[in-house]
């Protein structure tokens, strides 16, 4: 976010991203085979203290989104190979 203030010159106090996952803990552990393992949601939450324009925050928040390697990576997921190599004989 810091990175796409700079690049808009879009000034601010101090700003925070809070996250928040839900999920439930049974499937990864193991203890309820139809319970998710895993995040089955993520909240984010921008708290910004800024003087600049509320539409300028907002525009902030969106580039925010879209230039965010972790947000787009969830939003998006990649296709997912898993390979087996055994370990050579020492």
């Amino acid at each position: 976010m810091k990175a796409v203030a700079t690049a808009m010159r879009l000034p601010f106090n101090r700003a925070k991203i809070i996250a928040e996952g839900k999920w439930d803990a049974r499937g990864t552990l193991g203890i309820d085979r139809t319970a998710p393992v895993g995040l089955t949601e993520v909240r984010l939450t921008f708290e910004i203290d800024s003087t600049a324009d509320p539409k300028k925050i907002k525009k902030l928040v969106e580039l925010t989104e879209r230039f965010c390697v972790i947000f787009q990576t969830l939003a998006n997921p990649p296709k997912l190979n898993i390979q087996f190599k055994p370990l050579p004989n020492s």
